[in-house]
């Protein structure tokens, strides 16, 4: 590598651009990139990876709008860029909003999209060699789309392969949270690198969705799944570009050998990336729409990023740093190498785009990593830094990281689904069904009764510890025996039938339907379970409800669980007086279930601590169920529109279990009453006694 260019190909990288009618400040900055960033940056060609369009209407509805569809195409038109030698673009999850089938009159892609079937867009070819889009047998479908590009040397040749990995649900936003490899499609696409195996020198693959936001998902009776991991393992490929995410950049090294590189979407963040390849060796860099300069270091390539499905010898055998220093028009710049902090000279414009060169001798960096800085200044200014290394030493673990870094090669679907599903089961099996198991035993043997007794006591001792009366009384014995011992206790005296209920309740969220409706915007009637979609007359297993079972376990589940047993516990209030030395609290029955309230009467605060703690907690627990309830209900309509709703079993468990709460606090109501009632009557004998 010296300084010519004939070798140096550069694309440019956007995705979740969201172009909608309500944002127009979106809209524009989308214009001012097609218009201003592409011509300075004077890309080959460039891949958008989805959500073109926002697919928001007016009313909150989650469906394909024409007018931004428009609106996106003719950007592109105004600039010069709807030609699919130039811009390539694949669907997203937005651009498939109630239009799950390709052939549908809804599905607006085909028509306004530079790669829709019924786009009729351009061909002008500049660089491109060959170009086709493959469908799936029987469909019409845009499975995988192969494009082919050479160097301007004409030397390299270099194929992209994007596959749609949309679910075909046609479910709105928050049930369409993970992608689906489909297998046919997946067949497609392995077919496709392997033919690109002796033709290209390099192959990357794109797709809308980042790998841990692709779950196996599979026709459940068919058993076929396929992953981005099990095709790459078949035939290799250098790298996944995808978005979805809305985040921050995130980089990860697949196991399979394929670098996974995430983009940060244009919709907020306003990033796009540049990409190229020199001599084969590919590097990006990130940048902000307005960042100016732009500086990608093409050589020594950044030892982050090396893979060993690339000519890195070259590295060891180039005689120029390489860079591509991007400015806008008028600008005048000196770019300054350093390495290791020593300078190395300003570097020279090739006389050709963007590429700025200095010679180097890499033979003075034989082993190991070293750091690599080119400072640009003059009218504007910028530093960057990366490492490097001539050996092939890989450099550690880098930044920006993702939070689903943790789930790269376990996809975060399959996470959520099991942490919900493990919640689920912890609980039904710990706090419902072995404190029943438990007391049913202890009836059995005789042995209840003398257990009850002895439990009453530590509770008495725990109430005098709140009171400051702790001398003289016991302490219970060792102390996680007796958190395990309270836990059985308190849970084998929830009430019959609200045991019954919340067990039941929990069977079912496993087994039978959360959802029945209309579940798309086309009004298809469906049936999800919790790991399977029953709808277009096919059954997929299902991730997306893994949110919905986290939901009832955290917020109402255990908060109905806590207050039946804690309703248990304050059956004894009764006895309440005898560690209060025979002074009944001064407070009405509802400010004892309430008593954060300001109209709470005088003389509450003598209340025993466990009682305030535990009706505090209530309060609480019923708000936690309220929230749950809410966020239920707000996913429902989003995902699957408001005529799921109550038609759905989860709505109905979360009623019911509002009726039990209530049940139970009215419970608790009268037994306050009565002991208020029964404290006045006690009151009064002792009148009389001391007027006679």
């Amino acid at each position: 590598m010296g300084n010519e260019p004939g070798e140096l190909m550069h694309f440019v990288h956007i995705s979740d651009s969201h172009i909608s009618s309500f944002e127009s400040e979106r809209t524009e900055a989308f214009n001012r990139f097609c218009s201003e960033t592409i011509k300075r940056v004077n890309p080959s060609f460039v891949l958008h990876t989805g959500d073109l369009t926002d697919g928001k209407g007016s009313k909150g509805d989650w469906t394909q709008q024409e007018i931004d569809w428009k609106t996106y195409r003719k950007t592109l038109e105004d600039n010069g860029l709807f030609d699919r030698s130039f811009w390539v673009d694949i669907r997203g999850n937005h651009d498939s909003y109630g239009a799950p089938l390709w052939n549908s009159p809804l599905n607006l892609y085909n028509q306004y999209a530079v790669y829709g079937k019924d786009s009729n867009s351009p061909f002008s070819m500049q660089n491109l060699t060959s170009s086709a889009v493959y469908s799936v047998s029987g469909t019409n479908d845009t499975a995988v789309i192969e494009f082919n590009y050479q160097s301007p040397s004409g030397k390299s040749k270099f194929t992209f392969l994007s596959i749609d990995l949309i679910p075909e649900t046609a479910f709105s936003a928050l049930a369409d949270l993970f992608g689906y490899v489909h297998p046919d499609r997946a067949e497609i696409l392995l077919q496709r690198l392997k033919n690109a195996e002796g033709n290209s020198n390099q192959t990357i693959v794109l797709g809308h969705y980042p790998i841990g936001s692709i779950p196996i998902r599979e026709r459940v009776f068919e058993g076929k799944s396929a992953t981005i991991g099990s095709i790459s393992q078949q035939s290799p490929f250098l790298a996944f570009l995808c978005g979805h995410v809305h985040q921050t950049n995130y980089y990860n090294m697949q196991k399979q050998g394929f670098h996974e590189l995430e983009l940060a979407d244009f919709k907020i963040h306003r990033y796009y990336r540049v990409f190229a390849y020199d001599h084969s060796i590919y590097s990006f860099i990130d940048a902000e729409m307005d960042q100016n300069p732009v500086i990608l270091i093409t050589n020594p390539k950044d030892s982050r990023f090396i893979s060993e499905r690339e000519p890195l010898h070259r590295i060891a055998t180039s005689t120029h740093i390489r860079a591509l220093i991007i400015t806008q028009a008028g600008s005048v710049i000196n770019a300054e190498v350093f390495i290791d902090g020593k300078s190395l000279g300003k570097m020279s414009y090739s006389g050709s785009g963007h590429l700025y060169t200095l010679p180097w001798n890499p033979q003075d960096y034989p082993k190991g990593t070293h750091n690599i800085v080119i400072q640009v200044t003059g009218t504007v200014s910028r530093k960057i830094s990366q490492p490097f290394s001539i050996d092939g030493t890989v450099a550690g673990l880098w930044e920006p990281i993702s939070p689903l870094n943790n789930f790269s090669q376990v996809s975060l679907g399959d996470a959520i689904w099991g942490i919900s599903v493990a919640t689920l089961l912890f609980v039904l099996t710990l706090f419902l069904l072995i404190p029943k198991i438990f007391r049913l035993i202890m009836n059995r043997t005789g042995r209840w009764d003398s257990f009850e007794e002895r439990m009453l006591e530590k509770y008495e001792w725990e109430d005098h510890i709140s009171q400051n009366m702790r001398e003289g009384i016991p302490a219970p014995g060792n102390l996680f025996t007796w958190q395990i011992e309270e836990i059985l206790f308190e849970y084998s005296r929830i009430q019959f039938l609200p045991w019954l209920f919340l067990t039941a309740a929990t069977f079912w969220m496993f087994t039978f339907p959360i959802f029945i409706g209309p579940l798309d915007n086309n009004k298809t009637w469906g049936v999800i379970f919790s790991h399977s979609t029953l709808i277009n007359g096919q059954n997929w297993t299902n991730y997306e409800t893994g949110f919905v079972i986290l939901l009832y376990d955290i917020l109402m589940l255990i908060p109905c669980m806590v207050l039946a047993a804690k309703a248990a516990r304050r059956s004894h209030f009764m006895e309440f007086s005898k560690i209060n030395g025979g002074n009944p609290p001064d407070v009405s029955s509802w400010h004892f279930i309430l008593p954060g309230l300001p109209f709470r009467k005088k003389g509450f605060h003598n209340c025993r601590h466990n009682y305030i703690l535990k009706s505090k907690g209530t309060f609480g627990l019923v708000f936690l169920q309220l929230l749950g309830f809410v966020l239920m209900v707000t996913y429902t309509c989003l995902a699957f529109g408001p005529g799921s709703l109550f038609c759905s079993p989860v709505f109905w468990i979360w009623v019911c279990s509002f009726i039990m709460v209530g049940l139970l606090i009215w419970t608790e109501v009268k037994r306050v009453r009565q002991n208020e009632i029964s404290s006045m009557g006690d009151e009064d004998s002792l009148s009389v006694v001391s007027k006679k």
